[in-house]
């Protein structure tokens, strides 16, 4: 070979060559699987798994380690709280940046691993709200099996804590006088099985106006209360006297004399939210088994997700109308 033709040879493999070398100094970039982290196992209980997922939705999975969305991990947590610098006011940013920026999201699939902190599922809800995706569902499964399923949420919003009782809008809001009615059946209902605490029913009870129903959950137990709204306070009538001037002893006062009830609480263990034979179920099928029953949902921000899915799947289980929520924000460092 001639010098000419040496040249050209090198002049042909040195592009090759230093290409070679280039590629070997580039870093390996590792490629996220787009499969779940959250194992079946890790998923909450649910007495309510009879819905398919929902179309259109963004999916979203929650970890102890990590937050992520079509599975790509937005950022690391540490115990499954969303660090102060990824939010601003409740809303997850980078989470909204997402949801935003997708294939116009109608709803949102969250798969939760079931101690992840209340105060980041509420953090969600609220970044969801944020993009105008006010329909959600748990993935969610069977007691003692890997039997998956989706626990629907019709329609919620946000409310802060303290805020003013309105009705909800649409179908959902019950009256005071449907609960009245089923509040005998509640009260037994409640009784059968892991009750703390059951409303007796009183001989006096207010008539009309709106009921709240909340789901309320701390530590090892969750309350149902119902709450009267939206018409005037009846005054308790003036004891009865036995002699001009002298009313009855106190002791004696009829319960019916007593100011008109508004107010019945039920209370259970946490275990009963997720019996195939839930009194939960029971003690709220009068109300909510066959028409769409509407609630406003609270807990302390520490309080593990999981122990307000089940809650849910308890009270609105299969075969019930999906629910309307209404999730009550937490003040800052609750």
């Amino acid at each position: 070979m001639n010098t000419l033709s040496r040249l050209a040879l090198l002049a042909l493999l040195l592009p090759l060559t230093l290409l070679v070398f280039a590629c070997e100094d580039e870093p390996q970039v590792e490629v996220e699987s787009p499969e779940p982290v959250v194992s079946v196992a890790a998923l909450p209980i649910s007495l309510r798994r009879d819905s398919a997922a929902p179309s259109g939705a963004a999916h979203i999975e929650v970890a102890p380690g990590r937050l992520r969305l079509e599975g790509r991990t937005l950022f690391e947590m540490t115990g499954g709280h969303v660090p102060d610098a990824e939010l601003v006011n409740d809303v997850i940013t980078k989470l909204k940046a997402g949801l935003d920026t997708g294939s116009g999201y109608r709803s949102a699939v969250l798969r939760v691993q079931a101690a992840t902190p209340w105060s980041t599922t509420l953090a969600i809800f609220d970044t969801l709200a944020a993009s105008n995706i006010t329909q959600a569902a748990f993935e969610v499964r069977a007691s003692g099996t890997a039997d998956t399923g989706y626990l629907p949420i019709s329609r919620f919003e946000m409310v802060d804590e303290g805020a003013e009782i309105t009705p909800f809008e649409g179908p959902g809001q019950r009256t005071w006088d449907e609960f009245k009615a089923q509040w005998q059946a509640a009260h037994d209902a409640c009784r059968e099985q892991d009750y703390v605490d059951c409303a007796y029913v009183p001989q006096n009870i207010a008539d009309g106006g709106q009921v709240q129903m909340t789901l309320f959950a701390r530590g090892n137990a969750a309350k149902i209360q119902f709450d009267r709204f939206g018409a005037e306070e009846a005054a308790a009538p003036a004891r009865a006297q036995l002699l001009d001037g002298i009313p009855q002893a106190a002791d004696a006062v009829a319960d019916e004399e007593l100011p008109p009830a508004v107010t019945a609480a039920f209370t259970w263990r946490a275990r009963a939210l997720t019996k195939p034979d839930s009194a939960v179920s029971k003690a709220v099928r009068g109300l909510c088994g066959a028409q769409p029953c509407a609630a406003l949902v609270t807990a302390e921000g520490q309080t593990p997700s999981m122990r307000l899915i089940s809650f849910l799947g308890a009270v609105y289980p299969d075969g019930a109308p999906a629910p309307i929520l209404r999730f009550q924000r937490n003040p800052p460092g609750h």
